[in-house]
């Protein structure tokens, strides 16, 4: 996969990615293992492209190791997850997810996959997914069509599988020469990630191709018929050289490796065939199974003539196992298929295996993760290789640290102190002269070879054979492998030097990773002896801070207490004072009126108040207000707002309502600074001549009860007008006007009463409040002012007001 610096560097993704690398190399269960959390519950929480990245690789891992149903959830899960802009990584995901249905043998849900996921996909995947359909179904022409055009048209690693499936599609066909040019096509994007599934895939399929061409027939051309065995040996080290430890990919690798083997040696190849296709019988993909089932079946028709009936019988066997049909006769090869005609080719070639090397390799891969302790391991590898290719002495030298000098880490035949750069039992001339080639040397015959003639080493010693290479990798030098033999001239060959070159790297390999190991060792016990240290130390300054705390706690409660109570004593006053600039609780009795109010603070103090005035026998002023907030700094907005009042009406008592909205403008745009605004409802009642003015600044409309026929009528008195006190806008106020009739009650009264809650956050209202006075429509004020104020205490949760309430009732009498 491509992705961005920041991605790559996500701790989840590299985590993951390890896991991925550990089933790539082998350790399948402990790479799911680590990979089943993060690809689920830790995932949860991480970022859309990183959670879908996660399952991506966890579908791929589980496809590995032939887990299908995992991998279908995983890769589906990837490809919902996937945000619209990751067009290339959703392709991938979808294209692997039919590949996968494909692979188990699950064609129409394969069919029904790729019709679910096509809206979702670029043209390019949906073409290359209907070519892969079109080619497990034998449509090779019209398949092979349609994954060539998808791979010019996808971008990234979709690309890459959309070529993989063509070429395979080739060979499926037997259009060999087509398969070629599609795996070499591919090679430019699989060489550099020597480590992905890609890779790995393309050279198993590589080998495969060329052990088919080498015991193949080409439509009878002698031109063309298969390549030399030297071809299918090259790609079958190529293959197991980058550790194709994969059970599936390294299966293909041994079939060839059977095929190498058969002419001259057909127990070697029925061994290995049958290792091939235990290991394919414990997946879920049919199709490679079913190729190597043919194959194998030309491995039992090639030793049904030159083998006794025991070992054929063995065959048959295995085939009935996984359900192959054996074809034991000369004739089993009469149609046109590759895999017949390879079986008849082989009936009459064959072909000389040189295992020794191959031993040598399979050897040091099973010591390598056999153990993490380094001179355990260089020590078995060294063995390994000297009994596989026959050697009389062998060493492996690590350098020392000063300059060339050099240690042996690893001996079998030397005595370890006789190893000496000035003159010792081997060769140090053939270890620099290996150090300057950077590869491995080989000499057949050291006493008559240019390079080593009189080296007193070597005729000392009477070395004859002697290979040598460097334990390297792109990381550094760890040191050398030196075989000699005293006994036989042209004891190794270029095959032995080839093959001691991927058993260098392997154990430069399983140095790294013992260094690692080390490293990690040594970091861990230094980190459990800075930790005993802390412990002990922060241990004691716990205590200390402890006692510490325990004081100033005991300090801080003490503080906190009496800053309490000074505040408390504060609000009380600031609530005394309040109190006294409000009306009491009673009734108040104009002529012609009848007036009750009462305030409900929610805290200690109210931004609410009201008030009344009376600036003639029968002109009388209510004014309801409610501060923004709650609280004291509320309250203190309130208590200017009735001194500016006061103070309006003693200098004016022939009130215009518009000049009096402005006063209070004023006050609270200088009290309150923008921050605190305060709403208001004013009305002039006038007994007279039976007419109240109203005027409201953002406060709710008063209600009216009309009960003059018997029958309640709830009304409001509309007037709009914006807030007191709010900066940089001008004052909108507007007048309505209401002719008053005996026994009318208005209602005045603030937010806090419509807008509390109950327990699910629903609020009183305007509807309850109008279904709350209709049953009060003929009662006195003092009754329908308690009434509704304990009826929204008993609304709102547990009593608890979120606001201050307001209620004022006046009752329009003779």
């Amino acid at each position: 996969m491509t992705t961005s610096l920041a991605l790559r560097a996500d701790p989840l993704l590299v985590r993951a990615e390890d896991a991925y690398q550990r089933v790539l190399a082998g350790f399948t269960r402990r790479g799911l293992r680590e990979l089943r959390p993060l690809s689920g519950a830790i995932a949860r929480d991480a970022p859309p492209e990183v959670r879908a990245r996660l399952q991506l690789l966890a579908g791929k891992a589980f496809r590995l190791a032939g887990h299908a149903s995992p991998a279908a959830e995983a890769l589906k899960a990837a490809f919902v997850a996937f945000p619209a802009d990751c067009v290339a990584e959703r392709n991938e995901a979808a294209l692997l997810l039919v590949e996968n249905d494909i692979a188990r043998g699950a064609l129409p849900a394969a069919r029904q996959l790729v019709v679910e996921l096509a809206d979702r996909m670029s043209a390019g995947a949906r073409d290359c997914a209907h070519g892969l359909l079109h080619a497990s179904a034998g449509a090779y022409v019209e398949g092979m069509a349609l994954l060539r055009e998808s791979a010019g048209t996808l971008t990234g690693d979709a690309q890459q599988w959309a070529r993989l499936f063509h070429a395979e599609a080739c060979m499926d066909a037997e259009k060999l020469e087509l398969a070629g040019t599609a795996l070499a096509a591919l090679a430019e994007g699989t060489v550099a990630r020597k480590n992905d599934e890609l890779h790995m895939r393309w050279l198993a399929q590589r080998a495969l191709l060329a052990a088919i061409l080498h015991h193949g027939d080409l439509g009878g051309d002698s031109s063309k018929k298969g390549q030399s065995m030297a071809d299918v040996k090259r790609a079958w080290r190529s293959a197991r050289a980058h550790a194709i430890n994969v059970p599936r990919y390294a299966a293909v690798a041994d079939v060839c490796a059977a095929m190498g083997s058969a002419g001259a040696r057909p127990a070697r190849s029925l061994a290995l065939m049958e290792r091939a296709l235990v290991a394919l019988r414990k997946l879920p993909y049919r199709f490679d199974e079913a190729r190597l089932g043919l194959l194998y079946e030309a491995k039992v028709a090639r030793t049904h003539e030159r083998t006794s009936a025991p070992l054929v019988a063995r065959g048959r066997d295995i085939l009935a196992k996984m359900g192959a049909t054996a074809r034991l006769t000369a004739g089993a090869g009469e149609s046109g298929s590759i895999f017949r005609s390879m079986a008849r080719s082989m009936m009459t070639t064959g072909a000389k295996g040189d295992d020794v090397e191959l031993a040598a390799i399979f050897e040091v891969n099973k010591h390598i993760a056999s153990s993490l302790k380094l001179d355990e391991v260089l020590q078995r590898i060294l063995e390994s290789v000297v009994r596989v290719l026959k050697a009389e002495r062998g060493v492996i030298l690590r350098p020392t640290g000063s300059e060339g000098g050099f240690t042996a880490a690893a001996t079998r035949g030397i005595d370890p102190a006789a190893v000496r750069p000035d003159g010792g039992e081997i060769s140090f001339s053939v270890v620099r002269e290996a150090a300057k080639r950077g590869g491995a040397v080989l000499s057949d015959n050291a006493q008559l070879d240019e390079r080593f003639r009189g080296q007193a080493s070597v005729l000392a010693s009477n070395i004859r054979s002697v290979l040598c290479a460097p334990i390297a990798t792109a990381k550094g030098s760890y040191g050398f492998l030196y075989l000699d033999s005293s006994v036989l001239t042209r004891a190794f060959n270029e095959g032995h030097r080839e093959a001691i070159e991927v058993v260098c790297t392997q154990a430069a390999t399983a140095i790294e990773n013992a260094q690692a190991f080390g490293e990690i060792e040594a970091l861990t016990r230094d980190l459990e002896h800075r930790v005993e240290e802390r412990t002990r130390e922060l241990s004691q300054r716990s205590e200390e801070l402890s006692k510490s705390l325990d004081e100033l706690r005991t300090t801080k409660l003490a503080l906190a207490e009496a800053e309490r109570d000074a505040m408390r004593k504060e609000l009380e006053t600031a609530r005394a004072i309040q109190v006294r600039l409000i009306p009491p609780e009673q009734t108040i009795e104009r002529p012609g009126l009848r007036v009750f109010g009462r305030v409900r603070p929610a805290f200690y103090c109210a931004g609410d108040m009201w008030t009344i005035f009376s600036l003639s026998p029968t002109k009388t002023l209510l004014f309801v207000g409610d501060v923004t907030g709650h609280g004291a700094a509320s309250s203190m907005v309130a208590t200017a707002a009735k001194a500016a009042a006061d103070a309006f009406l003693a200098m004016k008592r022939d009130l215009s309502l518009l000049e009096f909205v402005k006063s209070l403008d004023a006050a609270i745009g200088a009290s309150g600074r923008g921050e605190l605004l305060m709403t208001a409802c004013i009305c002039l009642i006038d007994t007279e001549q039976r007419t109240l003015e109203c005027v409201s600044a953002g406060h709710e409309a008063p209600r009216v009860i009309d009960n003059s026929t018997g029958l309640a009528e709830i009304g409001t008195i509309a007037a709009r007008g914006t807030r007191l006190g709010e900066p940089d806008r001008a004052m909108e106020i507007e007048q309505a006007t209401l002719a008053l009739v005996r026994g009318q009650r208005i209602v005045l009264y603030t937010d806090g009463l419509t807008e509390c809650s109950d327990a699910k956050g629903r609020q009183f209202g305007q509807r309850r409040l109008k279904q709350a006075l209709v049953p009060l429509a003929a009662e006195t004020p003092e009754r329908i002012v308690t009434s509704l104020i304990d009826g929204a205490l008993t609304y709102s949760t547990g009593g608890q007001l979120d606001d201050d309430i307001t209620v004022v009732c006046v009752e329009v009498c003779e």
